[in-house]
């Protein structure tokens, strides 16, 4: 700040020496050399001789008593007003440097309070300087307003976090020892058709709730048999849902998160469709496909979210869309969906090549 103020100082400084300097060459220059002034008096005696008048021969001496007044300025007087311009120069310079240096001042200890989050004081200039500090105040007053809101939505962020972690944590607890316990009660019972599938249900269900105690679910996979899986996978739908026939396949998979992937779509597509939904398969995707109601193709990356449905009023929280594409996603494939209002929709889970078989 100090050099800064300091090379104002000497600039103003020069410029005021310069403008002395040019006032002195001023005063000392003359219009009119002294062989043209000694022609021009030459002249004017001829001329006057020619008229028969007898003038007396011009003076040949041109000292400071033949130049005009402003011009016979002796050096004192001079070197007088030249100091003179000079010194206004620098009294001004000073007088214009003073209040910049404290402007300049008052900013950087305001930048400085800003760096150490304490609030602002008021003590800036008028003019153009205060103008420039009082903007600078704004900005500060913006940058802490919008400070105080990203603390506020921090706070809200961590405490919807612990909320939600002690919620996983409860219900993790809560529900792996009542369904632990249906699964024992099971082991002991005949074995019949329904209730091999209720073991299966009660299987998948109790590791969709371990998985909540997971901030990263381990994938469990295995090479398994692809028709046989998608049969025993829509035991849970017997009517209104048709296989369609498919090549025989073999495909490395988690069988139970890409089975709950699959439920989730039948589940959807049998809410919107009150027609038969078909379910067929091909070289690495699974499709289902309804002739449901159909939704706007924009509608299709909010739904892909947790927590949103496409018609609010009916049964669900709204994450079965959502859960679909992290399972996939968790095993390296992905979620499709294409729909058209009035036609229906078709959901696809594709599958890694590298997870065939």
């Amino acid at each position: 700040m100090k050099e800064l103020m300091l090379r104002i100082f000497r600039w103003s400084l020069g410029l005021s020496a310069l403008l002395g300097l040019a006032f002195v060459l001023l005063c000392r220059w003359d219009p009119l050399p002294a062989q043209q002034l000694l022609q021009l008096r030459m002249q004017t005696y001829e001329a006057a001789q020619a008229l028969g008048l007898h003038p007396e021969l011009p003076q040949l001496e041109f000292g400071r008593a033949n130049l005009p007044p402003y011009l016979g300025r002796g050096r004192g007087e001079l070197l007088f007003w030249f100091t003179l311009v000079v010194g206004l120069g620098a009294l001004a310079s000073w007088r214009v440097a003073r209040p910049l240096e404290q402007a300049l001042q008052n900013l950087a200890e305001d930048c400085r309070r800003l760096e150490r989050g304490e609030p602002h004081q008021g003590n800036g200039p008028g003019g153009t300087l205060g103008d420039i500090q009082e903007d600078f105040a704004a900005m500060r007053t913006a940058l802490e307003k919008q400070q105080l809101e990203l603390n506020e939505a921090t706070r809200a962020a961590e405490q919807a976090l612990s909320l939600r972690e002690r919620l996983l944590s409860h219900s993790h607890a809560e529900f792996r020892q009542p369904l632990q316990r249906m699964l024992q009660s099971l082991e002991n019972e005949p074995d019949h058709p329904h209730l091999a599938t209720i073991r299966r249900n009660l299987q998948t269900l109790l590791q969709l709730v371990e998985d909540l105690g997971e901030a990263q679910p381990q994938l469990q996979e295995q090479t398994v048999e692809v028709e046989g899986f998608l049969r025993r996978t829509l035991e849970a739908f017997p009517q209104r849902v048709r296989l369609l026939p498919g090549p025989a396949q073999q495909w490395r998979m988690d069988p139970l998160r890409s089975g709950q992937a699959l439920l989730n779509l039948v589940d959807n597509a049998l809410k919107y469709s009150e027609q038969e939904v078909s379910v067929s398969w091909g070289e690495d995707w699974i499709e289902v496909r309804d002739q449901g109601q159909g939704m706007d193709p924009e509608q299709i990356p909010e739904l892909l979210r947790e927590f949103r449905q496409q018609d609010p009023a009916r049964e669900g929280v709204g994450l079965g869309l959502a859960t679909a594409r992290r399972w996939m996603e968790l095993q390296g494939g992905r979620l499709e969906l294409e729909s058209e209002p009035g036609l229906g929709t078709r959901a696809r889970l594709v599958f890694t090549r590298s997870r065939r078989k």
